[in-house]
């Protein structure tokens, strides 16, 4: 395969240096660095581009650091170590605007008056409070490989927060038992950071057999953890160890005279990794939301925004399709002392959302999974909200929803741009954009 000399000129979002060879061809290649001079290998030859390796540094950046993980580069989790962390965080901002300014309707916007505001983490490694771990037909356990669905024998992470790493280490040195290899696809690990308890769930190919459900219990308690269950297509969760109605918890924000606020989550449930970090994003979305205004939240999962929107003088309606999430976010209504009538929660699609109430609020919370939210965009532009406030995190899409916006009713602008750095050491972000009519 060719080899070249190639500029890396920037980084593209999924973390990979760019850059271009004496015809114009593009290159991408990960582990680089921006203003680096390196031979790339070539790899494959795609339409309009090359992917390639990395086979020599011959100009190193002065950003370029040692990683600290020796497993890096053969993960497929962290894609930036290489980087100084401050360093990072502002090639991804600028891949994430790079992204937005791609979409014509807010290209102008951009680079008119819009100065993002940026929120880098306080602690780049041991922040993750859940891990995902692969299990192979052979009772490995372990991450995917960069770039592929094979396992790669990894027993630690250093983004894992203690509690969590330790499992980690503990699972990968154990092994999935002989009786489970193949019923056993996949380990949740999870930390409750409110009170250190830690919850393992297998996820399974089918519903365990009897003697697998006691062979799944031993494994279990033999990674000294608080809870354990079992959980799969086609059956409802088991609880295996522990108790089965354990919740996870969250100290989400500060609550009414400085009171830390609890938020609960059922194991398995969605919630942020970065716990640090999603104080600073509830803070940041209730400091642009503002005091009493009528709030729908569209993807309300248990309540992380609706519940401290509520507790700052909101009226907030927010659903969510998940039967769990509604469930936590009633909890959490009821321990945070909110009124029914300035919180409500119910179980449906958003659209649904929109038919109960008109559209008619101050304001449009929504924060969506990576996909977005493409069947709503036109329902979102017409409704009669002053404010959009998206959280997403996924540049394309929420370039993609946000344009769509736009375009379904003139008169929308984007005013504000908050990037947080939820992920380091990935090329991941969470970004919390505002339009307003």
């Amino acid at each position: 395969m060719p080899v070249k000399e190639i500029k890396i000129e920037k980084l593209i979002s999924d973390g990979r240096g760019l850059g271009r060879d004496n015809g114009g061809m593009v290159w991408m290649a990960p582990y680089t660095v921006p203003g680096e001079l390196v031979r790339l290998r070539e790899l494959r030859r795609r339409s309009g581009r090359v992917d390639g390796r990395c086979v020599e540094v011959l100009e190193a950046s002065p950003l370029r650091t040692r990683p600290l993980c020796p497993f890096f580069g053969e993960c497929g989790g962290c894609r930036l170590q290489h980087l100084e962390y401050r360093a990072q965080f502002r090639f991804k901002a600028e891949a994430a605007l790079e992204t937005l300014g791609r979409q014509p309707l807010l290209r102008e916007q951009l680079r008119e008056k819009l100065h993002p505001e940026f929120v880098v983490a306080d602690r780049p490694f041991g922040y993750r409070q859940r891990v995902r771990l692969l299990c192979d037909r052979n009772g490995r356990v372990g991450f995917r490989e960069r770039e592929s669905h094979r396992l790669a024998a990894i027993d630690r992470c250093l983004l894992a927060s203690a509690a969590v790493g330790r499992v980690v280490t503990a699972a990968a040195g154990r092994g999935i038992p002989e009786g489970l290899s193949g019923l056993v696809r996949e380990l949740l690990i999870e930390e409750s950071p409110a009170d250190g308890q830690t919850f393992v769930t297998l996820i399974c190919a089918r519903r365990p057999r009897p003697r697998e459900t006691r062979a799944a219990a031993g494994f279990i308690r033999s990674l000294a953890v608080d809870h354990g269950f079992a959980a799969g297509r086609g059956f409802s969760r088991m609880t295996l160890v522990g108790d089965g109605g354990a919740l996870m918890a969250f100290h989400a924000f500060a609550g009414k005279e400085g009171r830390r606020m609890t938020i609960v989550v059922e194991p398995g449930g969605f919630c942020q990794v970065n716990q640090e970090q999603n104080r600073k994003l509830v803070r940041t979305v209730c400091g642009l939301a503002g005091r009493d205004k009528n709030i729908l939240d569209l993807f309300c999962g248990a309540g992380n925004f609706s519940i401290p929107l509520a507790l700052v003088g909101n009226r907030v309606t927010g659903c969510d399709m998940q039967r769990a999430a509604i469930r936590a976010a009633e909890k959490n209504r009821e321990s945070a002392g909110t009124a029914k009538e300035r919180l409500t929660f119910f179980r449906g699609p958003a659209d649904e959302l929109f038919s109960r109430t008109g559209g008619d609020c101050d304001i449009l919370l929504v924060d969506p999974p990576r996909s977005g939210f493409p069947g709503l965009a036109t329902g979102i532009g017409k409704s009669g909200a002053a404010r959009l406030i998206y959280v997403s995190c996924n540049p394309a899409t929420l370039a993609r929803d946000l344009a769509a916006v736009c375009a379904a009713q003139p008169g929308w602008r984007l005013v504000r741009l908050v990037l947080i750095d939820m992920f380091p050491q990935t090329s991941h972000l969470e970004t919390v954009a505002v339009l307003e009519r």
